[in-house]
């Protein structure tokens, strides 16, 4: 008990001596009693530290700053080439959207012309296939109607 007691009124005293000297309370100040505690972006490396001085607060804060600032900027300008693309992908889907309706309209359009030629294409196959009937005939009757007799004689 008796170090506790001693412990807390050391500590008081310092305390005491620390709200009375206006050039200890400012931050980045060395303390004047071991015990006194310094802020941590004040705390010096020890000897055994390689840690070069950190920069300054706001210098850290600036970089960090400048650093979002550059990462939003990229992300404004991915998002902006995305946005880009999306819309050229949207004008040809738009664009080949309107050439298949066309087609559609063309084909419709055209249908009954195609079913005219085709029903012409039929008939002129009957045609074709008649007039070969009917020369046959002919050639069969031709045949026939020869003279035995006109044939020796020649």
């Amino acid at each position: 008990r008796k170090e506790s007691s001693q412990s807390s009124s050391s500590s008081q005293q310092q305390e005491t001596e620390t709200s009375s000297s206006p050039d200890q309370s400012k931050k980045g100040s060395l303390p004047s009693q071991p015990n006194d505690v310094m802020p941590y972006d004040t705390a010096m490396p020890s000897n055994n530290d390689t840690v070069q001085d950190p920069m300054p607060y706001d210098a850290q804060e600036q970089d960090e700053s400048n650093s979002l600032q550059r990462e939003v900027a990229l992300l404004a300008a991915t998002v902006q080439n995305d946005l880009e693309s999306v819309q050229q992908v949207e004008a040809r889907m738009t664009e080949i959207t309107a050439l298949l309706s066309r087609f559609s309209e063309l084909m419709t359009e055209q249908q009954e012309d195609i079913a005219l030629i085709h029903q012409a294409a039929e008939k002129s196959k009957q045609n074709v296939d008649k007039g070969q009937d009917h020369l046959v005939d002919a050639a069969e009757r031709v045949r026939q109607s020869r003279h035995y007799m006109a044939t020796v004689i020649t």
